[in-house]
């Protein structure tokens, strides 16, 4: 049996990916990186807009037409159990707390009905995908109920995994020559696990023998306090890298949205970060088109973009989700309305993030190489911002290399190595 991952959405389901492989690989199973060569599909699922799951739903309608079993997994599979499969689209759903079934699944063994409460997979250590980059998750689950988000009747409430646990991953990963690694969770922040914080959890993480560079996300901006930010500003590893959804700058909508901060409190932590860390790297979500979101309500969304002067942004429509209270909210936007006002704030965000960019040309940084760049050219880099560089070096993939930034392409910063290759 050769089974082939497909993976939609967030970074926790590319996290989740590594956990199905391992799982996979436990039971005997061959994981292969072509659909098709695969007699099965697994499907890692998003339900966060329609989109994601329209392309999940097209997939997998394809891959049965080509005879291979199909299990959709992840939150289509939660949120939408058997309907998928009456419809046709998949042979097995599996929620994110059930993917240790998939093994017994496609040797056709006997599989409970049970559905496994706020599992952790803290047990299960990453495959080794061969790179100098890892990323996994220390918590899971959601607690905020968003009034637009299915996070959290899809991911269940927050839970952390034990330190014990990271610590034996991220020494595994070490071992297999990673250099780096993410700590991911719905909301990270918000990790707690014994008399153990996030903070704490950084600190940690970092001292492990091997790790020379450490990540986060996704926070919840309510949750990110002014202690623990001293705190990580005496981390050598951390990587000066925030990512702060705002979603939108009226209060109004904000307080609608259950996001519990206003636009002030957004504002004070913006500048926490930033006199803290000046060369951040500072990156938001906005979603427009809220039910009930005036003009004058995304005039405000526009102007803070401009004023906090985000590095880059990820932007949506708002997309009815079933089951959540926007929902059922008066005065839904017309879509065309939705559609236009994305259009207006990824034009302005779009020029905001070029020219974030090109202050940094005419710097020489300290770049950490992850991997060759597409098609052959050069190697893809971070910054200690964790900001993408294009380097025109030939150098190996966990190195640091002392370079000049040159110019901008698109989004991305140009560098060339500050000493020249002895050929």
């Amino acid at each position: 049996m050769d089974c082939y991952i497909k993976v939609y959405g967030c970074q926790m389901n590319a996290a989740d990916a590594h956990l199905v492989s391992r799982l996979l690989a436990d039971g005997g199973i061959e994981e292969v990186e072509d659909s098709q060569h695969a007699d099965a599909v697994v499907l890692l699922t998003c339900s966060v807009r329609r989109h994601a799951e329209d392309r999940a739903q097209g997939f997998a309608r394809t891959m049965r037409g080509e005879g291979k079993k199909v299990i959709v997994a992840g939150c289509m599979g939660r949120l939408r159990g058997e309907e998928l499969v009456k419809e046709g689209i998949a042979d097995y759903v599996l929620g994110p707390d059930e993917y240790r079934k998939i093994p017994r699944i496609l040797k056709d063994s006997e599989v409970s009905d049970t559905v496994e409460e706020l599992e952790t997979y803290s047990d299960l250590l990453p495959v080794d995908s061969g790179g100098v980059s890892a990323s996994f998750a220390i918590m899971r689950g959601c607690n905020n109920y968003c009034t637009y988000c299915v996070v959290p009747f899809a991911r269940g409430p927050e839970r952390s995994v034990p330190y014990e646990a990271l610590e034996r991953q991220v020494k595994y990963l070490v071992d297999k020559g990673v250099k780096e690694v993410f700590l991911l969770g719905q909301n990270v922040l918000a990790y707690a696990h014994d008399d153990l914080r996030f903070a704490d959890i950084v600190e940690k993480v970092s001292r492990i023998e091997g790790v020379e560079r450490t990540g986060f996300l996704t926070s919840h901006p309510r949750d990110l306090d002014y202690e623990p930010v001293q705190r990580m500003a005496d981390i050598p590893e951390l990587l000066h890298f925030f990512h702060l959804p705002l979603q939108s700058a009226s209060d109004k909508i904000l307080g609608m949205m259950n996001r519990r901060y206003t636009i002030s409190d957004y504002s004070e932590r913006i500048n926490w970060v930033r006199q803290t860390f000046p060369d951040a790297y500072l990156t938001t979500d906005i979603l427009v088109g809220f039910p009930g979101e005036t003009a004058e309500d995304f005039r405000m969304t526009l102007d803070a973009l401009k004023r906090f002067d985000f590095d880059f942004a990820y932007m949506f429509a708002y997309s009815e989700r079933p089951g959540t209270k926007a929902v059922r909210m008066a005065s839904q936007e017309p879509k065309e309305e939705r559609l236009r006002r994305l259009s207006e704030v990824i034009e302005v965000q779009t020029r905001i993030t070029r020219r974030r960019a090109e202050t940094w040309v005419g710097r020489n940084e300290d770049l950490f190489v992850t991997a060759p760049a597409p098609r052959r050219r050069g190697m893809l880099a971070e910054m200690k911002n964790h900001r993408s560089v294009i380097l025109n070096h030939t150098a190996r993939p966990g190195d640091f290399v002392q370079a000049r930034l040159v110019g901008v392409k698109g989004w991305s910063v140009i560098a060339e190595p500050a000493v020249k290759e002895v050929v």
